[in-house]
């Protein structure tokens, strides 16, 4: 029998938006699977120039020890992590559910998170899961990816708009390591979720991006007055998209990201076939 592991959700927040974290935090709190939520906590934001309110806003206060703030170092969008690293040691057996601070998440969100995983031969404490992903592994790389297929779909990294949940070994040891490792490209402190890819990619830990129905989509949509398809939360600049790929590739010749390869459809399959049969009747009517 599988035995399902701790969830440990954690998040981290700028002092102007502590009123919709605290929106956020109670969506993943009534979640029944969650054993308690961390809130990172630092003293200062840097990227604002501001100090985080002293002490804490009331409401942190009443949920007892199912949420928990923690004085966390300013690390920027990997602060929601980082200290967890610490926390616990790489073979525990505890799962990190990793959230947004300004997403409302539907009633049985998660629910459905680790019923699927936990219906795969690889469960919660073998891979990493999500809704929504970037990049995944095809070519040419997609920015903002559901899988609206039937079952779970490897990809490079996720988005933790959606909400996604890391096994504790797929991370570094300490939170030096994994600062330390950011250091080694522009661009990938502002980047959380390659960074995270490129940490399950170096642990071997699978990476996939779980089914997600129309219906469910329209319901995100719904409990966060988000219009269209979602897709806007990975709607990027072109820019951006230009740093995202140079920063893949950079990583990817180092070995620390995976490669992609081309995506097989049907057609290019058939001309896969027809193409090697005209090489091969080329080969054999120049040695007649």
């Amino acid at each position: 029998m599988v035995v399902t592991p701790v969830v440990i959700g954690s998040c981290s927040t700028l002092p102007t938006r502590l009123d919709k974290l605290r929106e956020a935090v109670i969506s993943v709190l009534a979640e029944r699977r969650i054993q308690s939520v961390i809130i990172q906590y630092p003293h200062f934001c840097k990227r604002l120039n501001i100090a985080y309110p002293s002490p804490p806003p009331e409401w942190m206060l009443q949920y007892g020890s199912r949420l928990i703030i923690h004085e966390a170092e300013d690390l920027g969008p990997m602060t929601k992590f980082a200290s967890l690293l610490d926390m616990y040691p790489q073979d525990a057996k505890v799962s990190f559910l990793l959230f947004d601070d300004d997403h409302v998440y539907p009633p049985g969100w998660f629910d459905i998170m680790f019923d699927m995983v936990e219906s795969e031969e690889e469960h919660l404490t073998s891979l990493a899961s999500g809704f929504h992903g970037s990049l995944q592994k095809v070519i040419p790389f997609q920015y903002s990816a559901f899988n609206t297929g039937k079952k779970p779909v490897s990809v490079s990294n996720l988005s933790t708009a959606w909400g996604s949940m890391y096994p504790r070994h797929s991370l570094p040891k300490s939170s030096k390591e994994a600062y330390d490792f950011a250091l080694r490209y522009k661009d990938l402190l502002f980047n959380d979720d390659m960074m995270l890819g490129s940490f399950c990619f170096q642990t071997k830990t699978p990476l996939k991006l779980l089914p997600m129905s129309e219906n469910r989509i329209e319901q995100w949509n719904q409990q966060n007055n988000m219009q269209g398809d979602g897709e806007c939360l990975a709607v990027l600049p072109e820019a951006q998209k230009c740093r995202q790929t140079r920063l893949a590739c950079q990583m990817m010749q180092d070995g620390v990201y995976p490669v992609p390869w081309p995506e097989i459809t049907l057609i290019t399959f058939i001309l896969g076939i027809v193409v090697f049969l005209f090489i091969l009747f080329l080969i054999i009517l120049a040695k007649v």
